[in-house]
């Protein structure tokens, strides 16, 4: 690159930046003039402390959850004014969500009703929108990574949304913040009270309550999926409690079996139903190999032991 390129390329980065700041120096700056700025998002990577100041301004937030989870077709507004919200809004508030500021999950996650307009979104008619279910996804995602014990303590409060969740199922980006919360709690310091808050509420029992004949395809296919990743990422660290030990049980294996087995259930149910009980086994055969392996290990262990005990008794005499 030439020096009257750098040069003209450093002036345009120098405009384009200036517009953003020319902005929030206005008296009465909108959310609206941001969200047209090409730099906008650039911006907020290098972390413009004024630019986040007036995101995270709770007037501004609550603006952009509306951007970010309302389907603007069922607005009354100018043609114009609804293409920016139907698809740029939308999509720059996202990647505003992905980039993970601190600053702007700290000010969703601590306010409780932000995060009721997060999880309101579940309240709309359905079917839900499926772009918009993945804006869903990809908030409580990012909510969960860096603010998790906010976020489970507010779900823990207002576990109503759990339920909304499971009738939503059949949506991907729901099925993905179901998975979100049964996976991360696995990974988490706090994963033992999540699970006690989990079981408490039988999370795994309504799940499977999911894999039944008269429910839609996609609402079986997302309800299997929640199992196997609940099934595949569960520890296994004995005297644990973990999400899968519900289904281990006597009573989930004759259910699972009998959907598999039933000439009422159709192929795909049955499918699905295989697929849980390979899973399963695959899970156990994993924690025999672990026990048995501790067990060796604690045999070699106290036969050392023995034997440096009976060595010194041996010197002793």
């Amino acid at each position: 690159m030439n020096e009257s390129s750098l040069m003209l390329n450093t002036a345009l980065k120098f405009t384009n930046q200036s517009k953003i700041d020319s902005i929030l120096s206005k008296e009465k700056p909108t959310l609206e003039e941001l969200l047209n700025e090409d730099d906008l998002l650039q911006e907020c990577r290098y972390g413009n402390k004024k630019l986040l100041k007036f995101l995270t301004n709770t007037k501004n937030l609550k603006k952009l959850l509306i951007y970010l989870l309302v389907d603007p077709k069922t607005t009354n507004e100018n043609q114009e004014i609804s293409k920016l919200k139907l698809l740029k809004f939308p999509y720059l508030v996202n990647e505003i969500v992905c980039l993970e500021l601190t600053e702007v999950v700290e000010s969703i996650t601590e306010n409780e009703d932000l995060m009721i307009q997060i999880f309101e979104f579940l309240k709309q008619p359905k079917p839900l929108n499926t772009v918009y279910s993945g804006y869903f996804a990809q908030m409580i995602g990012t909510n969960l990574r860096l603010k998790y014990l906010e976020t489970i303590t507010f779900l823990m409060k207002h576990d109503y949304f759990i339920e909304k969740l499971l009738e939503n199922i059949s949506i991907s980006g729901v099925c993905d913040v179901m998975i979100h919360i049964l996976v991360f709690c696995e990974e988490n310091v706090y994963y033992q009270e999540t699970i006690k808050w989990l079981t408490k509420i039988e999370i795994m029992k309504r799940i499977f309550s999911l894999l039944d004949q008269k429910n839609d395809e996609d609402t079986i296919d997302n309800s299997t999926k929640c199992l196997l990743e609940v099934i595949a990422n569960s520890t296994h660290e004995i005297g644990e409690l973990t999400l899968v030990a519900c289904i281990e049980t006597e009573t989930f294996s004759k259910k699972i079996l009998e959907i598999a087995l039933s000439k009422e259930s159709s192929n795909f149910l049955r499918e699905k139903a295989i697929l849980v009980i390979l899973e399963i086994l695959i899970y156990i055969g994993e924690n025999e190999r672990i026990y048995l392996h501790t067990n060796n290990q604690n045999e070699e262990q106290q036969l050392i032991k023995n034997e440096k005990n009976i060595e010194k008794t041996t010197k002793k005499q």
